[in-house]
This record gives C-alpha cells, sequence and structure tokens, in this order.
C-alpha cells in the first residue's frame, strides 16, 4: 500500500526540502577534514546530491498515494452504512438483506438507525450555517437545502430556530412545500388504489402474523385515506371504524369509497375540484 499524507504532512515535506537547486556538494579533496565523496559522513551518500531529484521522488509518492485514495473514494458504494462498527456500502446493505440466513430484528433495527443517520449526516452539518454571520455562507448553506426535497425536514424542526425573522420563515416555508410535495404524491397514489379491486393475499404482507379477513386493496386504501381525512380522529375512534368498514359486504365498501371520493375534502386534495 502506498503511503499516505495529510495536508501539513505534505507542507512540511516541501518546506523542508525546498524546490530551488542548492550548491553542488564539492569534492571531498576541495574541502578540508571533509570525509570521502560516498560516504557516511558526506550527505552524498545519502543521495542527496540532488534535491530536485529527492523533490521528484517526494512528489511520485504523493501521487500514488493521492491515486489510491481516489480510487477508493470514487466508487459505486461511496456512502458507507454502519453496522457497528464495520462499515458497510449499500451492495453490502442489500446483500446482507437477501441472503437466506435469518438476521436478528435487533440488527434490522440498527442498521435501520444507521440508515437514515448516514442518509442525515450531511444536512445536519450544513443546517446551523444558516446561522452564520456571514450572509454569503447562510445563502450557500440555504441554496443547498432547498434543492434536498424532504430529506431536509427532520434536520430543520430539530434544529434551534433561526436568529432572523426572514430566516424562520424561509425555514418553515421550505418545510412545508416538502411536506405539501410528499403529500400530494401520497394522495394521487392512494386516489388510484382507490380502484384496485385486487383481493389482498395476507400472506406476503410484511408485518403480518395472523391472517386478517379477506380484503381488497381499495379497502386498505381508503382506510389509509381516512387517515388523512379524519385526522383530528383519536386512535381509538380510528380503531372502531375501521372495524365497522371492514365487517360491511364489499357492495357496501364500494359505496362508502365512492362516496368518500366524491367529498369536497378529497377532491380538494387530489386537485380534482372545480
Amino acid at each position: 500500500m502506498s503511503p499516505s499524507f495529510s495536508p501539513d504532512e505534505c507542507g512540511g515535506l516541501f518546506s523542508l526540502y525546498d524546490l530551488k537547486r542548492e550548491p553542488t556538494i564539492q569534492n571531498s579533496r576541495q574541502r578540508q577534514g571533509g570525509g570521502r565523496q560516498g560516504s557516511p559522513e558526506n550527505p552524498a551518500f545519502f543521495g542527496l546530491r540532488r534535491p530536485r531529484s529527492f523533490c521528484r521522488f517526494v512528489l511520485l509518492v504523493l501521487v500514488l498515494a493521492l491515486g489510491e485514495f481516489l480510487a477508493s473514494a470514487v466508487s459505486a458504494d461511496s456512502n458507507p452504512t454502519y453496522n457497528g462498527d464495520q462499515i458497510m456500502t449499500p451492495n453490502e446493505l442489500v446483500e446482507a438483506l437477501i441472503r437466506a440466513e435469518p438476521i436478528p430484528e435487533s440488527v434490522i433495527d440498527s442498521l435501520s438507525r444507521n440508515v437514515v443517520a448516514q442518509a442525515l449526516a450531511p444536512i445536519r452539518a450544513v443546517v446551523p450555517l444558516l446561522n452564520d454571520p456571514d450572509p454569503r455562507i447562510s445563502a450557500k448553506a440555504a441554496h443547498l437545502l432547498s434543492g434536498t426535497g424532504g430529506l431536509a425536514t427532520a434536520p430543520l424542526l430539530e434544529s434551534p430556530e433561526p436568529r432572523a425573522p426572514s430566516d424562520k420563515l424561509w425555514v418553515m416555508g421550505k418545510v412545508l412545500r416538502s411536506h405539501l410535495a410528499e403529500r400530494g404524491e401520497i394522495v394521487a397514489r392512494l386516489d388510484s388504489m382507490l380502484d384496485d379491486r385486487t383481493l389482498m393475499d395476507w400472506g406476503t404482507v410484511a408485518g403480518t402474523e395472523e391472517k386478517p379477513k379477506p380484503s381488497r386493496v381499495c379497502d386498505q386504501a381508503y382506510l389509509l385515506m381516512r387517515r388523512i381525512l379524519k385526522v383530528n380522529e383519536s386512535a381509538i375512534e380510528s380503531i372502531h371504524e375501521r372495524k365497522a368498514f371492514l365487517a360491511l359486504s364489499d357492495r357496501e365498501k364500494d359505496v362508502e369509497i365512492q362516496k368518500a371520493k366524491g367529498s369536497h375534502a378529497w377532491s380538494n386534495l387530489v386537485g380534482k375540484e372545480d
């Protein structure tokens, strides 16, 4: 493996051996009391007769070290995920999940937390720059965050409010725009699922231990739809309404679904309001 140097170490090397050519070491016969040329007492013994050649050697070492660093950094798996003390690349993470042997849920939970931490780490590092006293820096940070979509929502909400009132409004405007964009995509997907009468195969649904009664995609999409429309409904009320709806016949469920789809609130969300 080629040796690597930090920027400070590289600077030290070049300050120690100036690139300007120094005078050639004189022949030992021209120096009184000097050792033989090429002897251990003479610096020429260490190959320093030509500092420029030494500098070329240093440059070569640095180029090799830099090439190795870039080769390891520029790869398809440039976003590692931490599995304990071990770094896992995206491909390694996928391979670990699709292996035949079971993985403890605690390990998967740990991987999930690390995936989120890795994804949000750059955003969390940039958010404090919104309060930088230099307006140029804060403007660049805002520009970067504005292009991150919903990825910046959590870091922005969990960070302290900006000092300037205009920055406070910018942060909440950014969060709201991301929320509305995601909500629009959710509503559009659910609206199309409300017409899907495919029977659910509960044996293929993740996270289900007991097979519930037969149900259709549109039935479950309707229940998800209610969570958007009934934001103030308590958890107990939601469970009660869910059981009551699923107890209906398919024909009765279709009536309820079409009634909800034609409601003013849902039409407004979908964008079909006249």
